[in-house]
Protein backbone atom coordinates (compact mmCIF):
# COMPACT_ATOMS: atom_id res chain seq x y z
CA UNK A 1 0.00 0.00 0.00
CA UNK A 2 1.06 3.57 -0.58
CA UNK A 3 1.98 6.04 2.13
CA UNK A 4 1.00 9.66 1.65
CA UNK A 5 2.49 12.42 3.75
CA UNK A 6 -0.09 15.12 4.37
CA UNK A 7 -0.98 18.16 6.43
CA UNK A 8 1.12 21.32 6.44
CA UNK A 9 2.59 20.10 3.13
CA UNK A 10 5.48 18.37 4.82
CA UNK A 11 8.70 18.34 2.75
CA UNK A 12 10.32 14.93 2.94
CA UNK A 13 13.66 14.71 4.70
CA UNK A 14 15.18 16.32 7.78
CA UNK A 15 14.09 15.53 11.35
CA UNK A 16 10.73 14.11 10.27
CA UNK A 17 12.37 11.37 8.23
CA UNK A 18 14.78 10.48 11.02
CA UNK A 19 12.01 10.27 13.61
CA UNK A 20 9.84 8.22 11.25
CA UNK A 21 12.70 6.20 9.77
CA UNK A 22 11.03 2.85 10.51
CA UNK A 23 7.85 3.64 8.61
CA UNK A 24 6.76 2.26 5.27
CA UNK A 25 8.53 3.68 2.24
CA UNK A 26 7.03 6.86 0.80
CA UNK A 27 6.13 6.04 -2.79
CA UNK A 28 4.48 9.29 -3.72
CA UNK A 29 6.22 12.49 -2.65
CA UNK A 30 3.61 14.76 -4.19
CA UNK A 31 2.52 17.40 -1.69
CA UNK A 32 -1.08 16.33 -1.47
CA UNK A 33 -3.43 16.83 1.45
CA UNK A 34 -5.50 14.02 2.90
CA UNK A 35 -8.69 15.92 2.13
CA UNK A 36 -7.78 16.11 -1.56
CA UNK A 37 -6.92 12.41 -1.72
CA UNK A 38 -10.19 11.31 -0.13
CA UNK A 39 -12.26 13.92 -1.94
CA UNK A 40 -10.93 12.62 -5.25
CA UNK A 41 -11.73 9.04 -4.22
CA UNK A 42 -15.30 10.02 -3.31
CA UNK A 43 -15.82 11.84 -6.60
CA UNK A 44 -14.60 8.86 -8.59
CA UNK A 45 -16.39 6.31 -6.43
CA UNK A 46 -13.12 4.46 -5.91
CA UNK A 47 -12.66 4.19 -2.17
CA UNK A 48 -10.04 1.95 -0.66
CA UNK A 49 -11.23 -0.65 1.82
CA UNK A 50 -9.00 0.60 4.66
CA UNK A 51 -7.35 3.89 5.56
CA UNK A 52 -4.78 4.24 8.35
CA UNK A 53 -4.49 7.81 9.64
CA UNK A 54 -1.34 8.40 11.68
CA UNK A 55 -0.07 11.53 13.36
CA UNK A 56 0.79 13.25 16.61
CA UNK A 57 -2.63 14.54 17.69
CA UNK A 58 -5.40 12.01 18.21
CA UNK A 59 -8.13 14.65 18.32
CA UNK A 60 -6.94 15.99 14.94
CA UNK A 61 -7.20 12.50 13.45
CA UNK A 62 -10.64 11.97 15.01
CA UNK A 63 -12.01 15.31 13.78
CA UNK A 64 -10.71 14.75 10.27
CA UNK A 65 -11.98 11.16 10.07
CA UNK A 66 -15.46 12.13 11.26
CA UNK A 67 -15.58 14.83 8.58
CA UNK A 68 -14.82 12.12 6.04
CA UNK A 69 -17.60 9.93 7.46
CA UNK A 70 -20.10 12.77 7.09
CA UNK A 71 -18.92 13.32 3.52
CA UNK A 72 -19.29 9.61 2.76
CA UNK A 73 -22.96 9.51 3.80
CA UNK A 74 -24.09 13.07 3.07
CA UNK A 75 -27.16 13.24 0.82
CA UNK A 76 -25.96 16.55 -0.64
CA UNK A 77 -22.38 15.45 -1.26
CA UNK A 78 -22.60 15.51 -5.07
CA UNK A 79 -24.29 18.89 -5.03
CA UNK A 80 -21.65 20.32 -2.71
CA UNK A 81 -18.83 18.83 -4.80
CA UNK A 82 -20.26 20.38 -7.97
CA UNK A 83 -20.46 23.78 -6.29
CA UNK A 84 -16.91 23.65 -4.93
CA UNK A 85 -15.27 22.30 -8.09
CA UNK A 86 -12.47 19.78 -8.44
CA UNK A 87 -9.49 19.90 -6.15
CA UNK A 88 -11.29 21.21 -3.12
CA UNK A 89 -9.38 20.77 0.14
CA UNK A 90 -12.59 20.58 2.18
CA UNK A 91 -13.97 17.23 3.19
CA UNK A 92 -17.22 17.22 5.10
CA UNK A 93 -20.94 16.76 4.80
CA UNK A 94 -23.59 19.43 4.79
CA UNK A 95 -24.35 18.76 8.45
CA UNK A 96 -28.07 19.25 7.85
CA UNK A 97 -29.40 16.25 5.94
CA UNK A 98 -30.75 13.23 7.90
CA UNK A 99 -27.66 11.16 7.12
CA UNK A 100 -25.28 13.84 8.44
CA UNK A 101 -27.35 14.35 11.57
CA UNK A 102 -27.25 10.62 12.32
CA UNK A 103 -23.47 10.54 11.89
CA UNK A 104 -23.01 13.59 14.14
CA UNK A 105 -25.27 12.12 16.84
CA UNK A 106 -23.46 8.79 16.71
CA UNK A 107 -26.65 6.97 15.75
CA UNK A 108 -26.01 6.04 12.13
CA UNK A 109 -26.80 2.31 11.86
CA UNK A 110 -24.06 1.69 9.27
CA UNK A 111 -21.24 3.38 11.21
CA UNK A 112 -19.59 1.28 13.91
CA UNK A 113 -17.04 2.57 16.42
CA UNK A 114 -14.36 0.85 18.48
CA UNK A 115 -12.23 2.55 21.16
CA UNK A 116 -9.83 1.50 23.93
CA UNK A 117 -11.52 0.68 27.22
CA UNK A 118 -10.86 -0.79 30.66
CA UNK A 119 -8.22 0.37 33.11
CA UNK A 120 -5.46 -0.58 30.67
CA UNK A 121 -7.08 1.50 27.89
CA UNK A 122 -6.88 -1.51 25.59
CA UNK A 123 -9.02 -2.74 22.72
CA UNK A 124 -9.78 -6.27 23.84
CA UNK A 125 -11.01 -9.40 22.08
CA UNK A 126 -14.67 -9.37 23.13
CA UNK A 127 -15.56 -5.84 21.89
CA UNK A 128 -13.48 -6.47 18.75
CA UNK A 129 -15.49 -9.59 17.95
CA UNK A 130 -18.74 -7.67 18.48
CA UNK A 131 -17.42 -4.88 16.22
CA UNK A 132 -16.59 -7.42 13.49
CA UNK A 133 -19.99 -9.12 13.88
CA UNK A 134 -21.83 -5.82 13.33
CA UNK A 135 -19.85 -5.17 10.17
CA UNK A 136 -20.86 -8.55 8.73
CA UNK A 137 -24.49 -7.42 8.50
CA UNK A 138 -26.09 -5.76 5.48
CA UNK A 139 -26.01 -1.95 5.32
CA UNK A 140 -29.26 -0.40 6.53
CA UNK A 141 -29.27 3.04 4.93
CA UNK A 142 -25.99 3.92 3.25
CA UNK A 143 -24.15 2.41 0.36
CA UNK A 144 -21.29 1.60 2.71
CA UNK A 145 -20.73 0.15 6.15
CA UNK A 146 -17.96 1.92 8.01
CA UNK A 147 -15.74 0.57 10.78
CA UNK A 148 -13.91 3.27 12.76
CA UNK A 149 -11.17 2.34 15.24
CA UNK A 150 -9.50 4.98 17.40
CA UNK A 151 -6.01 4.20 18.77
CA UNK A 152 -5.63 0.89 17.00
CA UNK A 153 -2.16 0.76 18.56
CA UNK A 154 -3.99 -0.06 21.81
CA UNK A 155 -5.48 -3.27 20.32
CA UNK A 156 -4.07 -6.28 22.15
CA UNK A 157 -2.46 -9.12 20.21
CA UNK A 158 -5.44 -11.48 20.30
CA UNK A 159 -7.85 -8.78 19.12
CA UNK A 160 -5.43 -7.54 16.46
CA UNK A 161 -5.08 -11.01 14.95
CA UNK A 162 -8.86 -11.42 14.89
CA UNK A 163 -9.31 -8.04 13.22
CA UNK A 164 -6.54 -8.81 10.72
CA UNK A 165 -8.59 -11.69 9.31
CA UNK A 166 -11.48 -9.29 8.63
CA UNK A 167 -9.11 -6.73 7.13
CA UNK A 168 -7.71 -9.39 4.79
CA UNK A 169 -11.20 -10.41 3.62
CA UNK A 170 -13.43 -7.40 4.32
CA UNK A 171 -17.21 -7.64 3.97
CA UNK A 172 -18.61 -6.13 0.74
CA UNK A 173 -19.03 -2.33 0.67
CA UNK A 174 -17.12 -1.87 3.92
CA UNK A 175 -14.62 0.89 4.62
CA UNK A 176 -12.29 0.94 7.63
CA UNK A 177 -10.86 4.10 9.19
CA UNK A 178 -8.05 3.32 11.62
CA UNK A 179 -6.37 5.99 13.76
CA UNK A 180 -3.02 5.86 15.54
CA UNK A 181 -0.53 8.19 17.19
CA UNK A 182 1.95 5.34 17.74
CA UNK A 183 2.42 3.68 14.37
CA UNK A 184 5.33 1.59 15.64
CA UNK A 185 2.93 -0.32 17.91
CA UNK A 186 0.61 -1.35 15.07
CA UNK A 187 1.10 -4.78 13.47
CA UNK A 188 3.01 -4.55 10.19
CA UNK A 189 0.45 -6.89 8.64
CA UNK A 190 -2.30 -4.37 9.44
CA UNK A 191 -0.28 -1.41 8.14
CA UNK A 192 0.47 -3.21 4.88
CA UNK A 193 -3.25 -3.68 4.13
CA UNK A 194 -4.15 0.00 4.49
CA UNK A 195 -3.69 3.19 2.53
CA UNK A 196 -1.78 5.27 5.04
CA UNK A 197 -2.28 9.00 5.40
CA UNK A 198 0.36 10.48 7.69
CA UNK A 199 -0.38 13.80 9.34
CA UNK A 200 3.08 15.16 10.05
CA UNK A 201 4.16 18.52 11.38
CA UNK A 202 6.90 20.68 9.90
CA UNK A 203 9.69 18.35 10.95
CA UNK A 204 10.74 20.42 13.97
CA UNK A 205 11.00 19.11 17.50
CA UNK A 206 8.08 20.59 19.40
CA UNK A 207 7.58 19.79 23.07
CA UNK A 208 4.58 20.69 25.24
CA UNK A 209 5.07 23.74 27.46
CA UNK A 210 4.89 21.55 30.56
CA UNK A 211 7.65 19.33 29.14
CA UNK A 212 9.97 22.26 28.53
CA UNK A 213 9.20 23.50 32.03
CA UNK A 214 10.13 20.14 33.53
CA UNK A 215 13.40 19.99 31.59
CA UNK A 216 14.18 23.56 32.68
CA UNK A 217 13.49 22.60 36.30
CA UNK A 218 15.70 19.54 35.96
CA UNK A 219 18.59 21.66 34.67
CA UNK A 220 18.12 24.38 37.29
CA UNK A 221 17.92 22.00 40.25
CA UNK A 222 20.83 19.88 39.06
CA UNK A 223 23.10 22.90 38.67
CA UNK A 224 22.11 24.26 42.09
CA UNK A 225 23.80 21.39 43.93
CA UNK A 226 27.17 19.65 43.49
CA UNK A 227 25.33 16.35 43.02
CA UNK A 228 21.66 15.52 42.57
CA UNK A 229 20.92 13.62 45.77
CA UNK A 230 17.80 11.74 46.84
CA UNK A 231 16.11 14.81 48.35
CA UNK A 232 16.71 16.88 45.20
CA UNK A 233 15.40 14.02 43.06
CA UNK A 234 12.18 13.92 45.07
CA UNK A 235 11.79 17.67 44.70
CA UNK A 236 12.15 17.26 40.97
CA UNK A 237 9.67 14.39 41.06
CA UNK A 238 7.12 16.64 42.78
CA UNK A 239 7.47 19.14 39.93
CA UNK A 240 6.95 16.39 37.35
CA UNK A 241 3.84 15.02 39.08
CA UNK A 242 2.40 18.53 39.44
CA UNK A 243 3.09 19.25 35.78
CA UNK A 244 1.37 16.06 34.66
CA UNK A 245 -1.63 16.82 36.89
CA UNK A 246 -1.92 20.25 35.29
CA UNK A 247 -1.61 18.66 31.86
CA UNK A 248 -4.47 16.22 32.59
CA UNK A 249 -6.68 19.08 33.75
CA UNK A 250 -6.07 21.00 30.53
CA UNK A 251 -6.88 17.91 28.46
CA UNK A 252 -10.09 17.25 30.39
CA UNK A 253 -11.24 20.84 29.83
CA UNK A 254 -10.41 20.79 26.11
CA UNK A 255 -12.02 17.40 25.50
CA UNK A 256 -15.21 18.36 27.32
CA UNK A 257 -15.59 21.41 25.10
CA UNK A 258 -15.39 19.16 22.04
CA UNK A 259 -17.86 16.60 23.42
CA UNK A 260 -21.61 16.67 22.67
CA UNK A 261 -22.00 16.75 26.47
CA UNK A 262 -20.81 20.36 26.45
CA UNK A 263 -24.12 21.45 24.91
CA UNK A 264 -25.84 20.98 28.26
CA UNK A 265 -28.83 19.37 26.54
CA UNK A 266 -31.02 18.16 29.42
CA UNK A 267 -33.26 16.20 27.05
CA UNK A 268 -30.41 13.98 25.85
CA UNK A 269 -31.35 10.30 25.91
CA UNK A 270 -29.86 8.51 28.94
CA UNK A 271 -28.31 5.78 26.82
CA UNK A 272 -26.77 8.31 24.48
CA UNK A 273 -25.48 10.39 27.41
CA UNK A 274 -23.82 7.29 28.88
CA UNK A 275 -22.23 6.57 25.51
CA UNK A 276 -20.85 10.10 25.23
CA UNK A 277 -19.48 9.92 28.77
CA UNK A 278 -17.64 6.69 27.98
CA UNK A 279 -16.25 8.20 24.78
CA UNK A 280 -15.18 11.34 26.64
CA UNK A 281 -13.40 9.34 29.33
CA UNK A 282 -11.65 7.25 26.67
CA UNK A 283 -10.59 10.32 24.67
CA UNK A 284 -9.21 12.04 27.77
CA UNK A 285 -7.20 8.99 28.78
CA UNK A 286 -5.84 8.41 25.27
CA UNK A 287 -4.83 12.05 24.83
CA UNK A 288 -3.28 12.20 28.30
CA UNK A 289 -1.20 9.08 27.65
CA UNK A 290 0.00 10.61 24.38
CA UNK A 291 0.93 13.93 25.99
CA UNK A 292 2.56 12.17 28.95
CA UNK A 293 4.76 10.19 26.58
CA UNK A 294 5.86 13.50 25.03
CA UNK A 295 6.86 14.80 28.43
CA UNK A 296 9.01 11.71 28.98
CA UNK A 297 10.31 12.02 25.42
CA UNK A 298 11.43 15.60 26.12
CA UNK A 299 13.46 14.34 29.09
CA UNK A 300 14.92 11.63 26.86
CA UNK A 301 16.01 14.24 24.33
CA UNK A 302 17.63 16.27 27.11
CA UNK A 303 19.47 13.17 28.28
CA UNK A 304 20.47 12.51 24.68
CA UNK A 305 22.04 16.01 24.57
CA UNK A 306 23.90 15.15 27.78
CA UNK A 307 25.18 11.87 26.35
CA UNK A 308 26.35 13.52 23.12
CA UNK A 309 28.38 16.11 25.02
CA UNK A 310 29.82 13.53 27.43
CA UNK A 311 30.78 11.26 24.52
CA UNK A 312 32.45 14.11 22.67
CA UNK A 313 30.20 13.72 19.63
CA UNK A 314 30.05 16.94 17.65
CA UNK A 315 27.91 18.07 14.73
CA UNK A 316 24.53 17.06 16.16
CA UNK A 317 21.91 19.72 16.74
CA UNK A 318 20.89 19.87 20.42
CA UNK A 319 17.24 19.38 21.24
CA UNK A 320 17.46 22.11 23.88
CA UNK A 321 20.00 24.68 22.63
CA UNK A 322 18.88 27.11 25.34
CA UNK A 323 20.35 24.74 27.93
CA UNK A 324 23.50 23.79 26.04
CA UNK A 325 25.92 25.57 28.38
CA UNK A 326 24.29 23.88 31.37
CA UNK A 327 24.39 20.51 29.60
CA UNK A 328 28.12 20.88 29.02
CA UNK A 329 28.62 21.59 32.72
CA UNK A 330 26.42 18.70 33.88
CA UNK A 331 28.09 16.28 31.46
CA UNK A 332 31.38 16.60 33.36
CA UNK A 333 29.76 15.11 36.49
CA UNK A 334 28.91 11.72 35.01
CA UNK A 335 30.58 9.01 32.97
CA UNK A 336 29.66 7.92 29.46
CA UNK A 337 28.21 4.70 30.94
CA UNK A 338 26.03 6.71 33.32
CA UNK A 339 24.83 8.89 30.44
CA UNK A 340 23.86 5.75 28.52
CA UNK A 341 22.18 4.32 31.62
CA UNK A 342 20.04 7.47 31.83
CA UNK A 343 18.81 6.92 28.28
CA UNK A 344 18.07 3.23 28.92
CA UNK A 345 16.29 4.13 32.15
CA UNK A 346 13.81 6.48 30.50
CA UNK A 347 13.37 4.22 27.49
CA UNK A 348 12.25 1.55 29.96
CA UNK A 349 9.93 4.08 31.62
CA UNK A 350 8.24 4.74 28.28
CA UNK A 351 7.74 1.01 27.81
CA UNK A 352 6.25 0.22 31.21
CA UNK A 353 3.91 3.22 31.13
CA UNK A 354 2.07 1.33 28.38
CA UNK A 355 1.24 -1.38 30.91
CA UNK A 356 -1.00 -1.42 33.97
CA UNK A 357 1.67 0.15 36.17
CA UNK A 358 1.06 2.85 38.76
CA UNK A 359 2.20 6.02 37.03
CA UNK A 360 3.63 7.85 40.05
CA UNK A 361 5.59 4.79 41.22
CA UNK A 362 7.09 4.15 37.77
CA UNK A 363 8.19 7.76 37.40
CA UNK A 364 9.57 7.82 40.96
CA UNK A 365 11.74 4.76 40.32
CA UNK A 366 13.11 6.26 37.10
CA UNK A 367 14.02 9.59 38.71
CA UNK A 368 15.71 7.90 41.64
CA UNK A 369 17.94 6.10 39.12
CA UNK A 370 18.86 9.34 37.35
CA UNK A 371 22.56 10.24 37.19
CA UNK A 372 23.25 14.00 37.30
Amino acid sequence: METWWVDNLLPLGGMADRICGGMAQVRNAERTTAAEILDRSLRRGRLGHAYLLSGDELHTLEDFSKGFIRALYCERRKEMAADSGAGTAALDGCGECPQCRKVVSGNHPDVHYLRPESKLRQIRMEPTQEFIRRLQTTAYEGRYKLGWISSIDRMNTQAANAFLKTLEEPPPKTVFILLTTEIERVLDTIISRCLRLHFAGNGELVFPTVARGIVGSLVKRALAVPKLGVLEKYRLLDAVVAGLSELRGEIEEAMLLRSPLSSGDKDLDTGLRDKYEVELSSSIESEYRLQRSRVILAIQWFLRDLWLVRSGIIGSTPAFPEHQASVESLAQRISVDQALANLANFEELQRILHTNVQESLAIEVSFLKLHL
